[in-house]
């Protein structure tokens, strides 16, 4: 997960280039004020409950539906088990109705998809996906309390030098793996 997120993040821009129709805008700016609302943490009490509600429950519920039974099912009817990963991440980013950040959650689905694939357990995309939403909400909570410099509000840009490299570490961390396991992943 932290070998990715540059290569995230730069999807994510390049996302936003994307023109999108006035109604998935509204629908858009709705959300971000949900989530601006949630992130304005002062206290550790308001930290706490948004790292249940924004990285724990959703990296259990999401895992258990997403990998444990949409992923699951893709793999026992498809014969090309990349396209079954593939389509359930688009299932996973297209459920969570921001069309704004579309690319970067298809990511992030195929590599916690490819994470249960490999390794059978749903508790490895499970932790992954706690990681990635949490290091989300404690960053902001830092930011508010003056303890970091980065906003996470704010537009973050990712140098295609630094993505491409992202990609690249990636890949060969997925490789490798590949070769460990033989590509017997668990498919039932």
């Amino acid at each position: 997960m932290i070998i990715s997120t540059p290569f995230v993040l730069f999807t994510l821009q390049l996302n936003q280039q994307i023109p999108l129709p006035e109604s998935f805008k509204v629908a858009e700016e709705q959300a971000e004020q949900v989530l601006k609302g949630l992130l304005n943490m002062e206290y550790p009490a308001e930290l706490i409950g948004n790292l249940i509600l924004i990285a724990v429950l959703p990296a259990i519920g999401e895992e258990i539906v997403f990998r444990g039974i949409v992923q699951r099912q893709l793999m026992r009817v498809m014969q090309n088990p990349y396209v079954a990963l593939f389509v359930a991440a688009v299932i996973f980013s297209l459920a969570h109705f921001q069309m704004e950040g579309f690319i970067p959650r298809l990511v992030l689905g195929m590599v916690l998809g490819w994470l249960y694939w490999k390794s059978g357990n749903l508790w490895v995309p499970s932790i992954a996906h706690l990681f990635n939403n949490g290091a989300q909400v404690l960053g902001q909570y830092l930011h508010k309390q003056g303890l970091s410099s980065v906003n996470l509000e704010d537009d973050i840009s990712v140098p295609v030098v630094a993505a491409l490299l992202s990609l690249l570490l990636a890949a060969g961390v997925i490789t490798l793996i590949n070769k460990r396991t033989d590509n017997k992943g668990y498919q039932s």
